[in-house]
């Protein structure tokens, strides 16, 4: 009982990321049709929000309404965990090798003050702001591991509900 209610409170909380990052997604499409190396990067930030948006259908069409899901909708969901992880992982690697080596984020705030015009924002700002994002990517990697972990057990626990 303790894991659908983390299921539902962890859901709930990774769908205003979905919905960021499939707004950035959108804008960002752009940019990826003249640059295709930037498919990649693209491909993973679409296979999470797919990824949320599917497993909290299965939460509550299969789970909390008992209603019957499509067999693709177990197949969309594992596929795009698989890619889901990846992307939470490199979150929670990001954060850490940033903070093993903070002459990294020092450079960084460098480069931009090199490159700041009069009314650009003050290095520290960007720095404490750069700091912020990281804690927010380890956050949500760490949300991502542990809702991917909990959809796997649901998966199997919950499999009469796809035909």
């Amino acid at each position: 009982m303790w894991k659908l209610k983390t299921y539902q409170i962890l859901s709930i909380l990774l769908l205003p990321v979905a919905v960021l990052f499939a707004i950035s997604g959108l804008f960002s499409l752009s940019m990826v049709v003249g640059n295709p190396s930037l498919l990649l990067p693209f491909g993973i930030l679409s296979a999470t929000v797919l990824y949320i948006f599917f497993s909290f259908q299965f939460l509550t069409q299969g789970i909390l309404r008992n209603k019957p899901c499509q067999a693709s909708l177990k197949d969309w969901i594992k596929v795009n965990a698989y890619v889901t992880l990846v992307f939470a992982l490199m979150c929670i690697v990001q954060f850490i090798s940033v903070n093993l080596h903070p002459e990294f984020l020092d450079n960084l705030v460098d480069q931009m003050k090199s490159m700041q015009q009069k009314d650009a924002p003050s290095p520290a700002l960007f720095y404490k702001t750069l700091q912020g994002l990281l804690y927010a990517m380890l956050a949500i990697g760490l949300v991502l591991v542990g809702h991917v972990m909990l959809t796997f057990t649901l998966l199997k626990k919950h499999n009469e509900v796809f035909q």
